[in-house]
């Protein structure tokens, strides 16, 4: 299925994940090309086994020896990889694995989820807000702000459990 069509006939959600994705992670995928697969984990977002990098790099480095502007058939490997594995980006974590320097709660670490359960995933929890201690500049007295761990945001379901009295004697 070619980008275009999914642009126009999915949901918002996943139209929003590819652009996502084509910002932010096509130049990652770029350096991966040059790096040899045992290397590729700390690279390209984590997919659930090595033989799987391997087939998309092998894909990504042919659409880049033949084209000079390559974006298009970068994200349209990735969706066809993401289309017969029935998974689809984090919507969390954008498929990082990652989310506030901890494993992403919605995927597990693992970057993808199965689009059957897309539409009941609850990113509600997971909305950010400044954090109090540090006020958004990520430290507190001169440290990594121990509340957000220099991530100057927390989850919006945290802030009622935070004590900022406790760092304020520091």
């Amino acid at each position: 299925m070619e980008l275009k069509s999914i642009r126009i006939n999915q949901n918002y959600s996943t139209v929003n994940i590819y652009n996502e994705f084509n910002k932010k992670i096509i130049k990652e995928i770029e350096k991966a090309i040059k790096i040899d697969s045992s290397k590729m984990n700390d690279t390209l977002p984590k997919y659930r086994e090595i033989k799987k990098y391997n087939k998309v790099k092998c894909g990504i480095k042919e659409m880049l020896e033949k084209h000079e502007n390559a974006e298009e058939g970068i994200i349209q490997v990735i969706e066809k990889y993401l289309t017969k594995s029935r998974e689809i980006l984090c919507p969390l974590c954008e498929g990082s694995g990652t989310h506030n320097s901890w494993e992403c709660p919605v995927c597990r670490g693992i970057g993808t989820v199965d689009y059957e359960v897309i539409d009941n995933i609850d990113l509600a929890p997971y909305m950010q807000e400044e954090c109090l201690l540090c006020k958004g500049r990520g430290t507190h007295n001169n440290r990594e702000c121990p509340i957000c761990r220099g991530a100057r945001t927390v989850d919006c379901e945290e802030l009622q459990f935070i004590n900022v009295a406790e760092f304020k004697r520091e």
